[in-house]
């Protein structure tokens, strides 16, 4: 079982070590003639498990039961491998009836654990049977009287889950991905082109998992391939991972060091990857961090943790990264979200306003069931949604991963009939009601103008409307690639910079379109030389004037750096317009728009001497004046360099 997934049945196993012993002392009183032998099977079977041989202590006990068949001790060890190690509920049931028969009193857990494999096989009348049983003996405490009204509420919202059922077709993807080990966490690019998942070969001590990646050419998935040793380990398990919606940065947790699990992070450079750093002691701590996900403005993050000053059990967190590269002290999302029990593997999709996320503490179908939480108006979380059957089951469901669109949604599960064996990925599309808001993006590759070369450049987005970054990446250094996403609704400065190198900007107007479609764009960014021109596309004035709006503060300041890094460098701003108007008003116009770039620098320091300004009205169009959006490019600011 993978210890990304189940690393609470560690603790759950020390407390059925403590009960285990306590039965032990018990044989010499109730199987005198016996007792030997007993003890012996049991004592072995408790070493079994204790190395993780489970199969061998299982053998121990059938024996100690076929032995003494009223050894109720033996049956209740036995029932705890089946739930904890085999996830058999139905032998476990065989177990938990004969313990109910043999010793109840001794055992009251058993009618407990019996409502829980009720609850885990889909045979809710039962559950409701043993969970009222089980919470109204005089002994129950309050924190298990919670865990047995959860179970009554998990059937009571179970039964009605199944009478309605939402729209669900899972699509597996087939060999490429999936095999005879297994598959889980999937995370995808937001373009869909990447598929990365974590497989787990081998059993026992001799298990190992690690992280991969296929990628999809024209519709077809590619056979999947492992990364490589910056990030898979031989010693370590690396898994329940998210990849940025570029496709540049991952966050994984490496399980096997000094703290149990931790969480790492890795650049992709070309087709390879940096070697893996660990995240830092602000989010790992000496208990357990793990399920990474990264936001799509590459600073936010969200993780699993079952670190102190939650809810209980394992909670989700956030963390920010700084401008000086610290992540911040980790928050608790709060009670809407995190419950008593354990809140697994978030999602947190690029429109940065809904959170999908796994859990065992909110009713649902019983195990970990999906849920989805979207912002409300002030930033806060607001009651999750359960997903709803048959996405959700009476089994484990452990997390979703959905790419741009939020109509294309992937998920691991090990649904009878339908794997190549153990879990799989499989893929479907979210029903409506489900889905986040739809998300476009821009992608393509940086260049040098001259020679043609692949460049890492800086690219910064920024919504116009309140100035605050809407997302940064570095496009790759070997291939040039880059992605960004785009929330629809807004209104986006997208500056692209390298040292040497002219600005490069672009301006995505979104705020009043209906637009989702991706955007394609190749950029050749031009070295400083003498001569070259740059159109400033985030330069702004009103209709008829030349006050510089608030949304060109971005670009202006990319302006100003660009003259600070370049104490050599010497400009021209040249103010353009439409052919709306008269010649003379129009280049008056111009000229004055270009001189309120002007003033704009020279009130922040850059020497007068560096900068002049000129308009050309009307006469230098750049594209068709008699359509409006010809008009809209023309009427534009342009830099053209002096001197260098």
């Amino acid at each position: 079982m993978s210890r990304f997934r189940k690393y609470h049945s560690v603790l759950i196993l020390l407390g059925f070590i403590l009960l285990f012993c306590n039965s032990s002392r018990a044989q010499a009183v109730r199987y005198p003639n016996v007792r030997k032998k007993l003890a012996e099977l049991y004592e072995q079977a408790s070493t079994a498990r204790n190395f993780g041989d489970f199969k061998s202590a299982e053998t121990y006990l059938r024996q100690a039961v076929a032995e003494e068949p009223a050894f109720a001790d033996a049956w209740w060890f036995l029932g705890s491998l089946y739930l904890d190690q085999f996830n058999d509920d139905v032998r476990a049931l065989d177990c938990c009836r004969e313990v109910a028969r043999l010793d109840a009193a001794q055992f009251p857990l058993v009618y407990f654990n019996m409502s829980q494999s009720f609850l885990s096989l889909g045979i809710y009348d039962s559950v409701g049977f043993y969970a009222k049983k089980f919470r109204d003996l005089p002994a129950t405490s309050a924190a298990y009287r919670d865990r047995a009204n959860l179970l009554l509420a998990n059937a009571a919202f179970a039964e009605k889950a199944m009478q309605r059922p939402v729209d669900f077709k899972p699509v597996n993807p087939g060999a490429a991905i999936n095999s005879e080990a297994e598959e889980f966490f999937p995370a995808v690019t937001a373009d869909g082109r990447f598929l990365y998942f974590t497989r787990r070969s081998g059993i026992g001590r001799s298990a190992d998992e690690n992280i991969w990646v296929a990628e999809n050419k024209n519709g077809i998935w590619q056979a999947a391939m492992p990364l490589g040793p910056s990030v898979n380990t031989p010693n370590a398990q690396e898994g329940a991972h998210s990849i940025s919606p570029s496709g540049k940065y991952l966050f994984f947790t490496r399980c096997g060091g000094p703290n149990g699990c931790d969480i790492y992070f890795s650049r992709k450079n070309g087709n390879g990857w940096d070697p893996a750093r660990n995240i830092g002691n602000r989010i790992n701590t000496p208990g357990w961090e793990s399920q990474p996900c990264i936001a799509a403005d590459g600073v936010t993050l969200f993780f699993s943790s079952t670190r102190r000053g939650g809810q209980g059990g394992a909670d989700l967190w956030m963390s920010v990264l700084d401008s000086a590269s610290v992540w911040s002290e980790p928050v608790n999302l709060g009670p809407a979200i995190n419950t008593s029990g354990d809140e697994m593997r978030p999602f947190i999709h690029p429109d940065n306003n809904t959170l999908y996320f796994s859990s065992t503490g909110h009713p649902g179908m019983g195990g970990a069931d999906l849920f989805v939480s979207r912002r409300g108006a002030f930033g806060e979380w607001r009651e999750p949604l359960n997903l709803g059957y048959p996405i959700n089951t009476s089994g484990e469901e452990r997390g979703i991963y959905l790419d741009a669109s939020g109509s294309r949604a992937y998920l691991a599960s090990g649904r009878a009939g339908q794997t190549l064996g153990g879990e799989d990925i499989f893929s479907f599309t979210l029903p409506d009601s489900l889905r986040p808001v739809k998300v476009s993006w821009v992608k393509g590759i940086i260049t040098d103008k001259q020679s043609g070369s692949p460049l890492s450049a800086l690219i910064r987005m920024t919504d116009l409307k309140n100035g605050k970054p809407a997302g940064s990446i570095s496009s790759d250094e070997k291939t040039g690639e880059y992605l960004l996403t785009l929330t629809p609704g807004r209104d986006y400065a997208f500056i692209a910079s390298r040292d040497g190198y002219l600005l490069h900007s672009e301006h995505f107007s979104l705020s009043s379109s209906s637009r989702n479609e991706p955007f394609k764009l190749d950029i050749r960014m031009a070295p400083i030389r003498t001569g070259d021109v740059v159109t400033l596309n985030n330069i702004f004035f009103e209709t008829n004037q030349h006050t510089l709006k608030g949304e060109s503060q971005t670009e202006l300041k990319q302006l100003q750096q660009l003259l600070e890094k370049n104490p050599g460098l010497k400009i021209k701003l040249r103010g353009h317009t439409d052919n709306t108007g008269k010649p003379e008003w129009n280049k008056q116009l111009s000229e004055n728009r270009a001189k309120a770039v002007y003033e704009w620098l020279i009130n922040r320091g850059i020497e007068a001497s560096r900068i002049s300004y000129e308009g050309m009205g009307a006469t230098q169009p750049v594209a068709d004046n008699n359509t409006e959006s010809g008009k809209a490019k023309n009427r534009r600011t342009e830099m053209v360099v002096t001197a260098q």
